[in-house]
């Protein structure tokens, strides 16, 4: 029985492939990340004089002006062209037009769409698979009669290695490791370059790579010289990484098979190596440390013992290593690790939890959060209290205060007091939307035939309850909708929020497209979250993909003539005491924060008009505060763009509740009439 391994290449002195400077060199992907940095190459080291760059936004892509400047100021004539390389006839189009003729190919185009096994639909595998493989079969059949001297395809290790959560990107790249195999029996020049992980933190290139593969990031100088070094090698597929040797060494059982035969595998001592993920947990052991944790910490231990247990499962030496900020998806984590990960937490806390946990609560923080709320009444209470040294004060967090101060009524000094706060929370912009989106919660499962439901919640911090805060609105829709719940960044997990109201539309609506695919859908928001809807739904039509129709459930404008009024900053001040099981964490200071920053981004907001279709909600009944401090109907919502309304039973909260089943035949009525 015999297995592959990857081995040293051989420096034979063979020729390969070359770059004639007589000739068009073609470039897919030419204005992204590794694109250009190769399009200077060609030009400096290999004397390449025509140059032909694709992507999908051509002249329009971030820095293209300034690359073709650059490329032209250093002696090459430069073609920077707008092509879908998966559509055959636009890619002949672009290859019939070179002058002076083609005579090298650069297929360095391709997309990511990350997601566990089950979440890789046939939409988001084919979305992967066509700027990949379906462009490199396009340019091996529209080129294999031309003269050329190279055909370089940028392939990736995932496709050799495998990586969590890339099923389709490692299919894709695997492909085209074969195609390069093809080509060369047919006597067609052809290398498949199967990268290794690069410090760049664009585009594909800045792709996170997994710690057991014993692989260290290139720099550009180093990459570059592979490149060349693979053109030399007269190989069909090469593997141009740089190897953690110290770290493949130390793997032992970890270490991925096709890396066996570089290096001796030592094993680590016994004593203080890495925890194994499949050694039990001793039952009952992290109940008994949460118990003896003051109340106010536990949601920091248990979050340092879920990443420590983590880190053990993804393979890196310890917690400290995981990359800060990012989901369990994002970390790579596939169907099987998310067992696991449940498995040790129901043991080591002696609580039974769903497979889906992990899913649900995509963070460790959000996991932590959940569980905690679910050992609430099995905890002592006043731990904290107990243990407070003589004398001390006691820590006054940013949620505590603002819960004492809801407390004494004076909920809009409360809020100024989060909104200024709010300055000080990390923000992201435009240009790193798609690394701090979250992943969706999936809330309910239909029959795959009817639109899906894009749920958007209110912008407060998540109660831990099981199932979600709007558990039994979304029950009513199970098996008859899909509900995708898309949590917001800085309040669902993560603490960086968006830069500004345009930044958290362009998030989400880039998620929308992401998860949803191309089947119909409709955005819906509740309470404050309908303002992300509509704010969401305008930068879907702007990017030609919007929604058959918003709802927006008993959602308030804040506007000058109301954001002083004590009876509108009550509803989220409703949500304080109900924190932590009246105990708070750094985590919710966090979260507190982060609606700070959320309320001003909406201060003055006006919302600008829409083509999609829009559905307002609205209560019957006040809140208590609301009947308290309002006179008539002042309470009531509205919306200043044309809309239908429907009136349901119940209050701003109990809408959602007690009359959940109401408000969800209204909603899913109108849809089925709009679409």
């Amino acid at each position: 029985m015999t297995a592959p391994r990857l081995t040293p290449a051989a420096t034979t002195g063979l020729p390969g492939g070359t770059l004639r400077p007589d000739g068009t060199v073609l470039i897919t992907g030419g204005t992204g990340a590794l694109g250009a940095e190769l399009a200077r190459h060609v030009v400096t080291s290999h004397g390449v004089r025509h140059l032909l760059l694709t992507g999908r936004s051509g002249p329009k892509a971030p820095g293209a002006d300034e690359l073709r400047l650059a490329l032209e100021e250093l002696g090459a004539q430069v073609r920077i062209v707008a092509c879908d390389v998966s559509d055959r006839a636009a890619l002949a189009e672009v290859i019939d037009g070179c002058e002076p003729p083609l005579t090298a190919v650069v297929h360095a185009a391709g997309v990511l769409d990350d997601g566990v096994l089950p979440a890789l639909t046939p939409e988001r595998m084919a979305a992967v698979l066509r700027p990949k493989a379906d462009a490199a079969w396009h340019l091996h059949e529209l080129t294999r009669e031309l003269d050329l001297s190279a055909f370089v395809l940028f392939s990736s290790v995932s496709g050799l290695l495998g990586r969590a959560g890339q099923g389709n990107y490692a299919a894709a790249n695997t492909f085209l490791d074969a195609l390069a195999h093809h080509r060369s029996r047919l006597g067609l020049p052809a290398v498949s370059l199967a990268w290794g992980p690069w410090e760049s933190t664009r585009g594909m290139a800045g792709t996170r790579q997994v710690k057991t593969d014993g692989l260290r990031p290139l720099t550009v100088p180093q990459g570059l010289t592979l490149f060349d070094a693979a053109l030399r090698s007269g190989e069909p597929v090469v593997a141009p990484v740089l190897l953690d040797r110290a770290a493949l060494r130390s793997a032992g059982g970890h270490l991925p098979p096709l890396l066996r035969g570089l290096v001796r595998p030592t094993m680590p001592a016994t004593e203080g190596a890495r925890p194994d993920p499949e050694q039990p947990c001793q039952p009952g052991a992290w109940r008994k440390l949460l118990a003896e944790a003051p109340a106010t910490q536990r949601d920091n231990v248990l979050v340092e013992l879920m990443n420590a247990d983590v880190a053990a499962v993804l393979g890196y030496p310890d917690a400290a290593a995981l990359p800060a900020g990012k989901s369990f998806i994002e970390l790579g984590f596939d169907s099987l690790m998310a067992v696991q990960i449940r498995n040790r937490l129901s043991t080591a806390l002696r609580l039974g939890l769903p497979a889906a946990v992990v899913f649900e609560h995509p963070t460790a923080e959000d996991l932590a959060g959940h569980v905690l709320g679910l050992l609430q009444d099995e905890l002592p209470a006043k731990t904290a209290e107990a243990r407070q040294p003589s004398g001390q004060r006691p820590a006054q967090t940013l949620a505590s205060l603002y819960r004492r101060v809801c407390e004494t009524g004076r909920v809009v000094e409360a809020m100024h007091m989060l909104v200024t706060a709010s300055w000080a929370v990390p923000t992201y912009d435009a240009a790193d939307s798609r690394r701090h989106a979250l992943p969706p919660t999936r809330r309910a499962t239909g029959s795959g035939d009817g639109p899906v439901l894009v749920f958007f919640p209110g912008t407060n911090p998540p109660l831990a309850a099981p199932a979600g805060e709007f558990a039994r609105f979304h029950a009513c829709l199970q098996g008859e909708l899909d509900v995708l719940e898309f949590p917001h960044p800085g309040i669902g997990a993560g603490e960086t929020v968006p830069a500004n109201l345009e930044t958290l539309a362009l998030t989400h609506a880039e998620s929308v497209m992401k998860h949803v695919g191309k089947r119909p859908f409709f955005l819906v928001g509740a309470s404050t979250g309908g303002a992300v809807a509509h704010a969401v739904t305008r930068q879907l039509e702007a990017m030609g993909a919007p929604p058959a129709g918003q709802v927006l459930l008993d959602t308030y404008v804040i506007d000058d003539g109301n954001s002083d009024k004590a009876w509108l900053l009550s509803l989220p001040a409703a949500i304080a005491p109900h924190q932590g099981g009246h105990e708070f964490t750094g985590n919710e200071d966090a979260g507190v924060a982060a609606l700070g920053a959320y309320t001003r981004m909406f201060l003055g907001w006006t919302p600008k008009p829409v083509a999609t279709p829009t559905l307002l909600v609205r209560a019957t009944e006040p809140t208590p505060e609301m009947a308290a401090n309002t006179t008539r109907d002042e309470w009531r919502t509205s919306w200043p763009l044309p809309h239908t309304q429907l009136d349901v039973p119940g209050n701003h909260f109990s809408l959602l509740q007690d009359h959940a089943r109401t408000t969800a035949t209204a909603v899913r009525g109108w849809m089925d009439r709009t679409i």
